[in-house]
């Protein structure tokens, strides 16, 4: 669980930076709201809101730094993080292919990418003219590919179904979130939406790697972060040859209107690790390797720091007994449902928090059982967790989640209580 261990605390340290850094230099996180002009597109005179003050450490979050940086590298730590657990878990023996494998994640990679042509061919107005978007998309198209192959060719990091040594990075995962960000930095100021939806089919492209024994999780998490930074830097420097030539859009940095009701949709992305040790019924000792979740979250504030809501989620766990990977995924759906809490510290930073009840539903294999794991359909569960939330856009928000879940009855042994740690990303439009 080494691994689990690195990946919990550069998640809390993730969590923790905002007040690490109002402690030093005088970067004041919290700041009360003042009345501001406002200049709104959709109206033709100014209107007073009331606004929490920017602060320093919001302006450094509105630098082009933070921008390219800020959501990639921090996906890319997190990966390297992860390594060591996946470099363990590739010395056990595969003792079967997967029943079942799916080729959805060969195409919907690169449905992200091919909405936003398909948006500029229909005349939908976006960033960039065509000239200025070829070249953005031409410049993280070979960043990312560069990236990608150099790192395979280096680290020869063999796949979990041993197919052959190219494992590491996701190549699938890093197409998935450069065409997701290429998508965002074009048409992301039309609609909230846009962001959801597009990281959403990111997400499943990943959860898909996984699951047909393709990559590791530390393959994934990087993979995703080079696809966003190359992204990001493919913008940047098609911003430094074109200048304000051919650029029909440009953003200014929001602002969090004060007593704002967070209400919002969310997805979500992240690692599932169940902490402790396990055994079979025949005492052999069963290692759960860290696997992927996916899902979506509603939430809705009648008032600004409290709310109700659920979430929805699938995760996927490979596991071993003793030396050997078993052939079938422990699988999770989860529904959730409870209390939301939420404190806006800055003009575009607050942080959040929740409790919840719900139930899991566990996937089985009934040959699992020759080998002493007890069949258990489910159990119910507790869940708790923090987040910090960056507003991107006014109405579209990033968060950096982590959970624990305490379940009733553990999928690999079931007299046992199961805890559960989940770390990710979130993307939400607040309505």
């Amino acid at each position: 669980m080494k691994g689990a261990v690195q990946i919990m605390m550069i998640m809390i340290l993730l969590l923790c930076g905002a007040s690490s850094l109002s402690a030093s230099d005088g970067l004041t996180i919290y700041s009360t709201p003042s009345e501001q002009n406002v200049y709104s597109s959709q109206s033709i005179s100014d209107f007073s809101k009331k606004l929490y003050t920017p602060t320093k450490f919001d302006k450094f979050s509105s630098t082009k730094f933070f921008e390219i940086a800020g959501l990639g590298v921090t996906l890319i730590v997190g990966g390297i993080a992860a390594k060591p657990e996946d470099n363990r878990f590739a010395a056990f023996n595969m003792t079967g292919e997967r029943k079942t494998k799916n080729s959805f994640d060969d195409y919907i990679q690169y449905l992200p990418l091919a909405t936003k042509y398909i948006m500029k061919v229909s005349g939908v107005k976006g960033r960039s003219s065509w000239g200025r978007m070829i070249t953005s998309d031409i410049l993280s198209v070979a960043l990312m590919v560069g990236s990608v192959e150099a790192l395979k060719h280096t680290i020869d990091m063999p796949r979990p179904n041993g197919e052959d040594n190219h494992s590491f990075p996701s190549g699938h995962t890093a197409t998935a979130f450069m065409a997701a960000t290429l998508l965002n930095k074009e048409y992301a100021h039309l609609s909230a939406w846009i962001p959801v939806a597009s990281y959403a089919v990111a997400g499943v492209t990943a959860m898909g790697r996984q699951f047909n024994s393709e990559h590791w999780v530390s393959d994934l998490m990087v993979g995703a972060g080079i696809g966003i930074v190359s992204a990001e830097l493919g913008y940047y420097f098609a911003d430094l040859i074109f200048k304000d030539k051919g650029l029909l859009y440009k953003p200014s940095p929001p602002q969090w209107e004060y007593g704002r009701k967070p209400s919002r949709f969310t997805t979500l992305v992240g690692i599932s690790t169940m902490l402790g040790d396990y055994k079979t019924t025949q005492g052999e000792r069963v290692d759960v390797k860290v696997g992927n979740r996916v899902g979506f979250e509603g939430v809705y504030f009648p008032h600004k720091n409290i709310g109700v809501g659920g979430r929805i989620t699938i995760s996927n766990n490979m596991f071993a007994v003793d030396d050997d990977i078993l052939e079938d995924w422990i699988g999770n759906l989860s529904l959730y449902a409870g209390a939301y809490y939420e404190t806006q510290l800055s003009s575009r930073w607050a942080i959040g928090s929740k409790t919840l009840l719900g139930y899991n539903f566990y996937s089985g294999c009934a040959s699992w059982q020759e080998r002493g794991v007890e069949e258990n359909r489910g159990s119910f569960g507790f869940m708790t967790g923090v987040s910090l939330v960056f507003l991107a856009d006014e109405n579209l928000r990033f968060a950096l989640d982590c959970d624990y879940s305490l379940l009733s009855s553990s999928r690999v042994e079931p007299q046992k209580l199961q805890h559960e740690l989940f770390t990710g990303i979130s993307t939400s439009v607040m309505f």
